[in-house]
């Protein structure tokens, strides 16, 4: 429909350990959010789709605001409150 924008999300590995978010169908690079400290294993989207959770082989997980680049970390060590 006219006025939304579709994108696409992508995780990768070595050597970048980064998240690619993708414009649809274009596939133009919209951003590349960077902080994990080995390969993507994991992603997961809030129902809304302006948040993701990545979990890395860096056993952290990363909180990405989509609108803004914030990202708050967690390791295995931290409980959520």
């Amino acid at each position: 429909p006219h006025g939304t924008r579709n994108e696409l999300i992508s995780t990768h590995g070595y050597s970048s350990n980064h998240i690619v978010v993708w414009d649809y169908p274009s596939m133009v690079k919209v951003a590349s959010l960077k902080g994990h400290g080995e390969r993507v294993l994991h992603f997961a989207m809030s129902p809304d789709g302006s948040n993701i959770v990545t979990g890395a082989g860096d056993e952290t997980l990363k909180f990405w605001h989509l609108a803004t680049p914030s990202v708050k970390t967690m390791t295995r060590f931290e409980r959520m409150l």
